[in-house]
């Protein structure tokens, strides 16, 4: 089972920030968020069901966009 996330717009904090320092994380949150992704993990399997899987890729050309921006602060 893969769980993955790239981001949330309304989360708290689950990390600490690059240099390290606390982002007034909440202990009764995470484990809240820990509960609640074992949770969605056991339901999941419980309602598995065979299936037949396809693949298909395909590639276009000439379309980009890059969301990288550099900050004022030079981070980007």
């Amino acid at each position: 089972i893969t769980v993955s996330a790239t981001h949330s717009h309304t989360a708290g904090p689950c990390v600490k920030d690059e240099e390290g320092a606390d982002l007034k994380l909440d202990a009764l949150y995470l484990d809240w968020l820990a509960n609640a992704v074992a949770d969605t993990v056991v339901c999941a399997y419980q309602r598995m069901e065979k299936m037949n899987i396809k693949l298909s890729v395909a590639k276009v050309e000439g379309i980009s966009f890059v969301r990288n921006y550099l900050l004022k602060n030079g981070v980007v």
